[in-house]
């Protein structure tokens, strides 16, 4: 009996342009991946290994200056297999004018393990970690909540608040806060183009932009927390992305813990965990680059 022979297969690659003709800066499309791929964990029909950190410069090296690592099989009805390699490094910005995190998606054909598509990923990174957000808005945060609070006013932050504004009509006045004023003024204006209905309002100390959220955002690169329980209001909602920022609850405070099994990280499992005190949610995202 011959062996078949299979034609190689071709190489796709799609830029951050391709990505965006097709609709890749549309929240939807995120949403539904999201929760597709959700489902399949839930059923285990995935396969997330653990990812490893590339870091150099020891001790003095910040938090956020890595390269990640994150390989997948997805099942289902349409399976594939690929890796997320994302690099980042906090100064990017300040220091050479460039976005904080940077990446590439390859994808595989999980018959023969031939990558069959390069995909830049920055754009779709940035658009499913602000998706996770939403989706866990929709369940967790206030019914037709309308006050938005993102600390932190960067490209993540853009993605974040666009992807919110989209899914949740509701949404009437958004609050920013940065450390420098001008990423603050500058994401007023990218939002202004796309929603002039939407008041916005840039808020002097974090504290009072986040004791003015219903939703709270965290898009920084802080390596210490600086966001206490105490300043949120009943019943308000974190999406914790940045990971660092919220500090932790003493035993006194913490009334109940829930945790809700995410995606596989550990090579077991990784957990989304969902802070509750007085009504309040707090998701610690477990899609974070």
């Amino acid at each position: 009996m011959e062996t078949p022979v299979l034609q190689t297969p071709t190489l796709l690659y799609l830029s951050k342009s391709d990505i965006t003709r097709l609709g890749g800066n549309s929240s939807q499309l995120y949403l539904d991946a999201v929760y597709h791929a959700l489902t399949l964990h839930a059923r285990g029909e995935i396969v997330q290994p653990l990812k490893p950190y590339l870091r150099w410069g020891g001790d003095e090296s910040h938090i956020a200056d890595r390269i990640i690592a994150m390989p997948a099989y997805l099942g289902g009805a349409d399976t594939v297999a690929g890796l997320k390699w994302v690099g980042s490094r906090h100064d990017n910005p300040s220091r050479y004018g460039i976005d904080r995190a940077s990446a590439l998606t390859i994808l595989n054909d999980p018959e023969t393990n031939y990558p069959i598509a390069i995909l830049e990923g920055s754009l779709i990174s940035g658009m499913r970690t602000a998706a996770v957000t939403a989706l866990a808005a929709k369940y967790l945060a206030p019914t037709n909540f309308h006050r938005v609070t993102c600390i932190g006013c960067g490209p993540i932050a853009r993605m974040q608040l666009l992807t919110l504004l989209e899914q949740f009509p509701t949404i009437a006045i958004i609050h920013l806060f940065d450390l420098n004023p001008a990423a603050a003024q500058w994401l007023v204006t990218e939002l202004h183009q796309s929603y002039p209905q939407v008041e916005y309002q840039v808020a002097e100390t974090a504290k009072d932009a986040v004791q003015a959220g219903e939703v709270v955002i965290t898009c920084t690169t802080t390596d210490k927390p600086y966001l206490p329980f105490d300043w949120l209001r009943k019943g308000t909602f974190i999406s914790n992305i940045s990971i660092m920022d919220v500090q932790r609850m003493s035993s006194l405070k913490l009334t109940r813990l829930w945790l809700t099994i995410g995606i596989s990280a550990t090579g077991k499992r990784r957990c989304l965990i969902n802070w509750y005190r007085r009504d309040t949610f707090l998701v610690s995202n477990f899609m974070r680059n």
